[in-house]
């Protein structure tokens, strides 16, 4: 390994017992990309107990020791791979169709494949198949080759096989003797309206069903029976059912969504602002919302009174960041700096970048380290039941955010733009991440007057201790410093550190 490569990663020995009750809030839910064994033997490092799972790969979390304990969140459930089981000759259809939700224009369905499709995904027109269906989005952005068909949620008999079909699922998973067990659901574009898509020619842009239907309704066909008058209506009696059933099968099962904002009265792919003036409301108020954008460090997510003063029960604790499309240090940095201070989360959601400025990483070793930890800092404070009267951040020290927070007049955790670092909230070990590209790295990690450093040790890709550096820092009374024997990295250049 090259030493520009490794993460700075710091740990202390301390007293305190995370916040059990908040856990939940405090996932890793990267399910597009990388292994279901790279999953666990990561968040197993950085003390995630909820995760979220990879269609498909049930086994290979049932039958892992290294799960025991865990609790998975099912990523988009109407989209799942079992609610296609009796789709006729579903195999023939081949993955490069999605064999399910996917629909590929140069395919040659079978009969009893189209009546299937006809009988429970809404109809924007009267054509032949398959240009009666609406579109969602198009996996292929320069090709309508392929797109994602919509389930006709107007009828009630569609709402009640996606239900038993999504049950179905999460059993699979289910393994009570390790255990590893059912959390909940997030939803990615959660759109009330409905997640459509239309293709200009060159491109798909978002929109509603009364793009070509000129209501917000499909059409009625054949034997089909619409039980809600509105797609929205639809959607809308969709989330309350599956909620009262998972609730009754899995009690406390969560329910979290991810839209690009939180709220916005012009923006499609929002919730609050949808959803606000309704009668079934609170009956429609996620467990937790996570806004998907990050563009120069949006921090909407805490910032916008919107959030939580339009009526419904939304408070700061039930709010985050998880936003794949900023890589830049200061943006990150501040994200995480605004989620600490008003008590709200920073995860990882989907995947970890390919979109805007966030690098197209494939597997978590590919991670930057200062990327990393960032995100672990507000939540560790969280599970470590910091008030957030005890957490600072400050801009007015040379124009750099920097972020404190203390715990019983201790330092637990701080940022600024050379260091990052918090202590875990199972081990209760300190973990740092030096930013800067020097050598040695500037800044220090600043421990307590009752503190000592006992040993140091360089980390791989999933933060896990390799080699010991114990020799390559000084301690300066409170600081601990790197030497010149570090050569720093903007990415991140991470050490363990006990300290006693």
């Amino acid at each position: 390994m090259k030493t520009t490569s490794m993460t700075l990663v710091v740990l202390f020995t301390l007293l305190s017992a995370a916040n059990a009750d908040d856990n939940w809030k405090n996932w890793y839910a990267i399910t597009w990309r990388d292994t279901s064994a790279n999953i666990v033997r990561y968040t197993n490092q950085m003390g995630y107990d909820y995760i979220g799972v990879r269609d498909f790969d049930f086994n290979k979390y049932k039958n892992n020791p290294d799960c025991s304990g865990k609790k998975f969140y099912v990523v988009n459930p109407h989209m799942v791979s079992t609610l296609y089981d009796n789709l006729p000759g579903r195999n023939s259809l081949g993955t490069t169709a999605g064999a399910g939700s996917v629909i590929d224009t140069s395919l040659n369905y079978t009969q009893e494949q189209i009546d299937w499709y006809n009988q429970r995904m809404v109809w924007k027109s009267k054509e032949p198949f398959p240009n009666n269906l609406a579109t969602g989005w198009f996996p292929n952005k320069n090709n309508p080759i392929r797109f994602h068909s919509m389930w006709d949620v107007q009828q009630q008999a569609v709402i009640d096989e996606l239900i038993e079909g999504i049950i179905k699922h999460i059993r699979k998973y289910e393994s009570q003797s390790l255990p590893f067990t059912f959390a909940g659901y997030i939803v990615d574009v959660p759109r009330i309206s409905g997640d459509f898509f239309y293709f200009n020619g060159s491109q798909q842009f978002m929109t509603k069903l009364s793009h070509w239907t000129g209501t917000d309704s499909g059409f009625i066909h054949d034997t089909i029976t619409h039980k809600y008058s509105t797609y929205t209506e639809g959607w809308a009696a969709f989330y309350k059912q599956l909620n009262a059933r998972l609730r009754q099968e899995f009690p406390g099962a969560k329910w979290i969504i991810e839209p690009a904002l939180l709220y916005s009265a012009s923006a499609p792919d929002e919730w609050i602002y949808s959803v606000k003036n309704r009668d079934d409301k609170d009956e429609l108020t996620p467990d937790f919302l996570s806004q998907e954008e990050g563009l120069n460090g949006n921090t909407a997510f805490v910032d916008d009174k919107n959030n939580f003063n339009s009526g419904m029960n939304i408070t700061k604790s039930m709010v985050g960041s998880s936003q794949s499309n900023e890589v830049a240090e200061y943006a990150n940095r501040l994200i995480a700096a605004k989620a600490g201070i008003n008590g709200a989360w920073y995860n990882w959601f989907g995947r970890w970048g390919g979109f805007r400025s966030m690098p197209n990483f494939q597997r978590i070793t590919e991670v930057y380290p200062r990327l990393l930890l960032v995100r672990c800092v507000p939540n560790w404070d969280n599970l470590n039941s910091i008030g957030t009267s005890s957490r600072m951040m400050d801009t007015s020290i040379n124009g750099i955010t920097t972020y404190n927070a203390y715990k019983n007049g201790m330092l637990w955790s701080h940022m600024d733009n050379q260091v990052y670092y918090s202590r875990h909230p199972k081990t209760k070990k300190l973990y740092a991440v030096f930013n800067t590209g020097t050598t040695p790295p500037a800044g220090s990690v600043t421990i307590n007057s009752n503190e000592r450093l006992v040993s140091a040790y360089s980390t791989n890709g999933y933060f896990e201790p390799v080699h010991d550096i114990t020799s390559q820092f000084v301690v300066d009374g409170v600081n601990i410093k790197p030497t010149a024997a570090i050569v720093g990295t903007t990415t991140g250049f991470g050490v363990i550190m006990d300290i006693q």
